[in-house]
């Protein structure tokens, strides 16, 4: 299908396609840990409630605040009582925080992550938007 409109990619989907088939089982999300952060609210909170619908085994869910995260555990369960929710409030700028979680999820859960690739650099938010301001 070609796109509505210029875009950046040359194919449009509208539809599942065998490379992100959830058939494919390296693709499930079944028995696995899953983290999210923004799980409070709005796309965060679908995510969250996607996969455990999708049959994660536990669904660890990150922001800062503890009344909307508990609001998507509660709304997690209902739906899906086999699944664990777990609830991390933090803020994902503090390194040592993220350090803490990760180190709490690990543990228990032996958890993996399918997150990018390539490390990303703890660098100072100016420096990362200067460039798009100010110029090079």
């Amino acid at each position: 299908m070609k796109p509505p409109m210029p875009f950046a990619t040359a194919t449009w989907h509208n539809a599942t396609y065998p490379a992100i088939s959830p058939l494919r089982p390296e693709l499930s999300a079944k028995g696995k840990t899953i983290v999210i952060t923004g799980a409070g609210t709005g796309i965060g909170r679908q995510a969250a409630l996607s996969f455990a619908n999708a049959g994660a085994a536990r669904v660890v869910l990150l922001g800062r605040m503890a009344s909307t995260l508990e609001e998507t555990g509660s709304l997690l369960l209902a739906a899906n009582p086999g699944v664990a929710a777990v609830v991390q409030v933090m803020d994902t700028t503090d390194e040592a925080g993220l350090k803490r979680v990760a180190s709490s999820i690990a543990a228990p859960f032996s958890a993996r992550h399918a997150s990018p690739f390539q490390p990303v650099p703890s660098t100072p938010p100016r420096q990362l938007i200067r460039p798009h301001v100010k110029g090079t």
